[in-house]
């Protein structure tokens, strides 16, 4: 099953503006490593949520979303999507959800297939050809109710290359 989205596109970005010390590409890569894990906040709820692949395999991915506190019906949901050795505790994730759920959106942070802490649920590992895997999250989504307003996906690196596929 295939998923049908109109897209909308943005046409400006604001300036990214780094916070001294991490100035330059390397000292932002770095950053995750040398700052505390964030903790997720200005959530109302939170549970973890799983998807049954279609493919026989028997295989579910994970996810944790964190609905709002200050819920906005008419906002998209936001799904994130981790990067290789990542999860839904990734310090990147974390930030990112964070960030999203202080401006009014609803995030699910998504966990790949096999990626902890699913991988009991899983027989089969991640990699960059499984994006019909996020097809078929969406899709349920969709079926669950979960998309009223779309959805907005962001995936790091090897979540950015299977989400582009």
């Amino acid at each position: 099953m295939s998923l049908k989205l109109r897209s909308r596109s943005i046409n400006k970005y604001p300036e990214f503006k780094p916070r001294v010390p991490w100035v330059g590409a390397d000292l932002q890569t770095l950053k995750a490593f040398l700052t505390p894990q964030p903790t997720i906040s200005h959530f109302k709820s939170s549970s973890q949520l799983d998807f049954l692949m279609d493919d026989g395999s028997g295989d579910k991915l994970s996810g944790i979303i964190n609905i709002c506190e200050k819920e906005n019906t008419q906002l998209p949901l936001i799904v994130l999507i981790h990067g290789l050795t990542g999860c839904d505790d990734s310090s990147y994730m974390c930030r990112t959800a964070n960030y999203f759920l202080q401006s009014g959106y609803s995030v699910l942070r998504l966990n790949l297939r096999g990626a902890k802490p699913g991988q009991d649920l899983c027989r089969e590992h991640y990699h960059a050809g499984r994006g019909i895997d996020l097809n078929v999250v969406l899709n349920l989504l969709v079926e669950r109710g979960m998309a009223s307003n779309g959805f907005i996906v962001m995936g790091f690196s090897l979540g950015g290359n299977m989400l582009l596929k």
